[in-house]
This record gives C-alpha cells, sequence and structure tokens, in this order.
C-alpha cells in the first residue's frame, strides 16, 4: 500500500495554528538564507493576524495541504491592486507557499498552485504574480513549470 493521498481544501480558522507552526518553519528557512528574514518577538502574532484577516476575505486564496491527519504545506494569496496610474489595475498575489521539506517533490506544492489557480481564476485578473528570492533557484524553476517568468527585480544597497 502507497502512501496515504494528500488533500488540498480552503483553510478554516481552526486550522490557523497549524499553519502558523508551517509558516515559521518557512520563516526559519527563509533567515537560513537571509538574516534579514530573522524574525523579531511576537512576530507570530503579527503573521497571525494578517493571515487570520487574509481567512476572512472573499478576494483571499488560504489552502491547506493535509495527507491523513497531518498538514504538510499551505499557500496564501489574495487579490492586490497596483498603482492607479496603471491600465492593468488588479492581480493575484501569492504570499506565501511552503510545503514540508519531507513532501517536497511528491505534487503538493503543485496541487496547492493549481488550486489557487482555480480560485483566482474566477476573477477578471491578467495575471498572478509571486516575489522569489535571487538565492531560492529550485522554487524559481519549479514556478517556472507553471508559466511563470521573469518580471521585476528588486535591489537593495546597505548602509
Amino acid at each position: 500500500m502507497g502512501e496515504p493521498e494528500v488533500r488540498i481544501r480552503r483553510a478554516e480558522a481552526r486550522d490557523m495554528a497549524v499553519i502558523i507552526e508551517l509558516w515559521q518553519k518557512m520563516m526559519e528557512e527563509l533567515a537560513a538564507t537571509d538574516a534579514r528574514y530573522a524574525l523579531r518577538p511576537g512576530a507570530d502574532v503579527l503573521w497571525a493576524k494578517w493571515a487570520g484577516q487574509r481567512l476572512r476575505d472573499s478576494d483571499s486564496c488560504v489552502l491547506v495541504a493535509e495527507r491523513s491527519d497531518e498538514y504538510v504545506g499551505y499557500l496564501v494569496g489574495h487579490l492586490d491592486e497596483a498603482h492607479p496610474i496603471f491600465r492593468s489595475r488588479r492581480h493575484a498575489l501569492l504570499t506565501d507557499l511552503y510545503v514540508d521539506p519531507g513532501m517536497r517533490r511528491k505534487g503538493v506544492g503543485t496541487q496547492l498552485v493549481m488550486q489557487a489557480f482555480t480560485f483566482f481564476g474566477k476573477f477578471d485578473l491578467h495575471e498572478i504574480r509571486v516575489n522569489v528570492l535571487v538565492k531560492a533557484e529550485g522554487f524559481r524553476t519549479f514556478l517556472e513549470k507553471f508559466g511563470f517568468g521573469d518580471f521585476q527585480f528588486r535591489m537593495m544597497k546597505r548602509f
């Protein structure tokens, strides 16, 4: 008998505690890549408030991936407004995508992204955006499978 099937579903308020744990794991991975992602005390409370609002927004997509009784990933995305000077005003923005390291390369991320595409497909949008760290080559390659491509680079200089 194979591994239990992964189920993707819309998150509910009862899922928040586990989503916060997954978010913290994601942030730990990011901080290990770049110290600028180290969290300040109480960051989990601030993020939980923001994520809780996403759960309540009809134009936001919060998904969880479950295998048996275990959470193995999550995704957060929402509609975002461009500056009013631009012709194309609205797009979807995927802000969080995390899959437990033991479940990577098993289709969980693909299922989460495809479900997000389905959700945002009901809006009159021309694009979905996601921010990717320059060092995250594997994530970039993963997103390119779905047709994501370069759009903008954000540069920085330390003082």
